[in-house]
């Protein structure tokens, strides 16, 4: 324990984690140490110090390291790329589409290349700074002469994957929680069995994050330990483990949690208000509250008047909306409540249904709700969880609710009422509990990949555009949704939700749907978006459609609206560019304020198209 570094390393992560041991070898120095008699570890790590700064200003010196000068590299067998493509790879780490690199190297991956020597410090540095870049390189994309250099800066080491395993125990906890993840990539069961020999000994903000790596290759065989943590006094670390078994659909927590559901929920059917039959039944509020007759704002008075009691109010489901009913202005109604009561026509008597006609019901799902949170569910990490809106003053019952349904794999509603996902929301809505069942149906379609409830949920508060991701309440989460999907479905299901939008399919909300789209875009794709968009720059609210990324007053384009451009030309299909270039460039004339930024963006389009060829792809 007398080499300087490893004193500065045991009082960086401390004498709990690292143990101090006196030297033991026979030098003045260790035989000053060992006469030293501390009271506990702290002070025998500062006599340690203390003597070591005593014999260095004696002159005595301080043993250092010896560093082994590393030998040759052997010679590349691998090829190199064509002239024309190192002078692409100039361009771009000279900042010309710097953002593109990721791609170049997937490129040069594919046709079995490796970067030019000249070129290999400039590369390994900017993969330090850039993870995207960093998770792309590869041993076999830098050659011999990569690794050479790789080994000699320990900062490169992360293209060999060399992780220092004293890490570990000696590291920060920045540098701990990385080669955990790596471990985690590798060896799942090893990162368990690294992480239940420390849990202890960790603090409970430690123990929260190092619980988050196990989301990397979770698989059953991970439940003992995640069971384990459910017994944590933090309740984050609680809540963050229970997260972690209700992804895996077979544990014992998601059964609890199918146990809990089971006597709780029932499909009823229940009366349509409007038609024929009781007008009683009480609509359901976000909070699943029922909305009485003497809670209805003041301006309701009138209209029920007007409308006998059993008549519809504005307030009716958009499933009565959409039929022939009281208040319904269109040609196919003319002879409705409102027609008779314009101007200058003579009164009509007021609507009452007939008693004869049967009750129209619809399905609907049901709560009753848990009355207390007994110890087992706040075992399980049932808790409140309140909603993201303001105005959502969602019970503390409904909250339990909500995360006892994000835990239950979708399959398990549509076997236990026989529904498909449409028809299932529909009965939600009709029930008690709509947003609190929504809720946690989001939260379950990600965990366990169901893209069927996916896009159902999706249809809900994308294709009604006034109602863009909300829901009684509750926010929707559309990008994590979208993104949930896999590449073939997303494409779909945005072009049909599009093609429904138009002509306003790139407003605020069009926009925040195509960022989820993070993939390598099919051709049909790109050029259906790049005409959907070229439809939009021709409209007379351009400003408003792309309010998003504003054009700056006097027509020039802000730095945020080339930063959409280039991430939205980093997606689309490179084979496409020629038809896309043709499809654009007319519209730099047509409306002048975007004529920069269509350059630039064609330009990116081109750049991307030849890097391929000069790669021989």
């Amino acid at each position: 324990m007398s080499n300087t570094q490893d004193l500065f390393t045991t009082a960086l992560i401390g004498t709990r984690r690292r143990e101090v041991k006196p030297a033991g070898d026979n030098t003045p120095l260790g035989q000053a140490i060992s006469r030293f008699q501390p009271q506990n570890k702290a002070e025998l790590l500062l006599g340690i110090v203390a003597i070591n700064s005593i014999f260095r200003a004696a002159g005595g010196g301080v043993p250092g390291t010896d560093w082994v000068v590393p030998s040759g590299h052997p010679a590349d067998q691998s090829p190199t790329v064509a002239p024309e493509a190192v002078q692409r790879l100039k361009q771009i780490l000279e900042g010309k589409f710097q953002n593109i690199l990721p791609e170049w190297l997937e490129l040069l991956q594919q046709c079995q290349r490796r970067v030019p020597e000249e070129f290999l410090p400039a590369v390994l540095e900017f993969g330090l700074q850039h993870l995207p870049v960093q998770r792309v390189l590869s041993r076999e994309m830098i050659g011999e002469r990569g690794k050479y250099l790789a080994q000699l800066n320990p900062n490169w080491g992360y293209v060999l994957g060399m992780i220092d395993e004293s890490v570990w125990q000696f590291g920060s906890k920045a540098q701990r929680l990385h080669y955990l993840r790596q471990v985690r990539k590798f060896d799942p069961q090893k990162a368990t069995e690294m992480l239940t020999a420390v849990w202890t000994n960790e603090a409970p903000e430690v123990r929260v994050e190092f619980l988050d790596t196990l989301s990397i290759g979770l698989n059953i065989g991970d439940e003992p330990f995640l069971e384990s943590a459910l017994d944590d006094k933090d309740e984050r670390v609680q809540y963050n483990a229970a997260s972690m078994l209700g992804r895996l659909p077979n544990s014992a927590l998601v059964a609890r949690m199918h146990a809990r559901l089971d006597p709780i929920l029932s499909l009823e059917q229940v009366p349509v208000r409007g038609f024929g039959g009781s007008a009683s039944s009480p609509r359901p509020t976000p909070s699943g509250e029922a909305l009485k007759p003497e809670k209805l704002p003041n301006w309701s008075n009138g209209l029920r008047s007007a409308l006998g009691e059993s008549g519809k109010t504005s307030e009716e489901p958009e499933s009565v909306q959409a039929s022939g009913r009281i208040g319904d202005t269109s040609p196919s109604n003319p002879t409705s409540g409102w027609a008779s009561s314009r101007p200058g026509s003579a009164p009509s008597a007021p609507f009452r249904p007939s008693t004869n006609t049967p009750p129209a019901t619809r399905a609907a799902v049901m709560v009753k709700l848990p009355e207390n949170l007994d110890q087992n569910m706040k075992r399980d990490g049932v808790r409140a969880i309140p909603s993201r809106i303001p105005s959502d003053r969602t019970s503390e019952k409904h909250q339990w609710l909500r995360y006892m349904v994000a835990f239950v794999p979708p399959e398990y509603w549509r076997r236990k009422f026989d529904l498909n996902f449409p028809d299932l929301i529909e009965a939600a809505k009709a029930g008690n509990a709509g947003p609190s069942l929504i809720g946690g149906w989001q939260t379950a379609a990600r965990y366990f990949q169901d893209e069927d409830m996916i896009e159902a949920l999706l249809d809900t508060v994308i294709n009604p555009v006034s109602s863009f991701g909300v829901f009684g309440g509750y926010q929707i989460d559309v990008r994590s949704l979208i993104a949930s999907l896999s590449p073939q479905r997303r494409e779909s299901f945005l072009q049909q939700s599009f093609t429904k939008r138009a002509p306003l399919a790139f407003d605020r909300q069009g926009l925040i749907m195509l960022e989820c789209c993070t993939h390598s875009w099919s051709r049909d794709f790109s050029l259906f978006i790049c005409q959907q968009i070229g439809a939009s720059l021709t409209m007379t609210n351009v400003n408003q459609i792309w309010s998003r990324r504003r054009v700056a007053s006097g027509g020039a384009l802000t730095d945020t609206t080339w930063s959409w451009w280039s991430w939205f030309g980093l997606y689309i299909a490179p084979e496409a560019a020629e038809q896309i270039e043709s499809m654009l460039s007319p519209l730099r004339t047509i409306v002048p304020v975007f004529s920069e930024v269509l350059l630039m963006f064609i330009e990116l389009l081109r750049f991307r198209s030849e890097m391929r060829k000069e790669l021989g792809l």
